[in-house]
């Protein structure tokens, strides 16, 4: 049995544990991005405690910010005209990229089960170069920190995979021998 992350992206089996996932992700993220900010930048990790709310303030107050979106279940994170983009796309996570300057502009990264995380680019300051963090290694610490690879593998997926999906997730399990 393998302790690295057996899917080439994002994990669906997180889940089982997103509230440890989340924690560890939001503060490897933070270490990734602090090491690339200027000295007089810092990077503040927060949960999401009234989530919608927070982030209108910080549209409104002229904050960049970047969502990522890794769950399946719950509540959508994106309003609806992301959602429109994502949907399409076939992608069952997202990442949407708010820049103060262009207030009428998102960049929406649409994620599908079976591609890797991408690299964003985190825009700063409208006179500093954006930080470009590569998610993908940081889900893979994640997995291995966490001891993911003890996560229960039997149990079906809330909500469930479509069906091609679902037939190809039971594969990279097989292969890597956790079911």
């Amino acid at each position: 049995m393998t302790t690295k992350n057996p899917f080439p992206g994002m994990n669906p089996f997180f889940e089982q544990r997103w509230r440890d996932a989340h924690s560890s992700l939001i503060t490897y993220l933070r270490d990734a991005l602090q090491e690339r900010l200027p000295p007089d930048l810092m990077i503040g990790a927060e949960e999401r405690d009234r989530y919608g709310r927070k982030c209108r303030a910080l549209i409104r107050g002229g904050v960049n910010l970047v969502e990522i979106d890794l769950v399946r279940q719950g509540a959508p994170v994106f309003p609806e005209a992301i959602r429109k983009v994502l949907h399409p796309a076939g992608a069952c996570y997202g990442i949407c990229v708010f820049r103060a300057a262009r207030s009428s502009e998102r960049e929406v990264f649409p994620i599908r089960l079976r591609d890797r995380l991408p690299a964003i680019r985190v825009p700063l300051r409208p006179t500093d170069a954006d930080v470009v963090v590569d998610l993908q290694p940081l889900i893979d610490q994640c997995h291995e920190r966490g001891r993911y690879h003890l996560l229960n593998y039997q149990l079906d997926l809330d909500p469930p995979l479509p069906p091609e999906e679902a037939v190809w997730v039971d594969q990279v399990l097989r292969d890597h021998d956790l079911r």
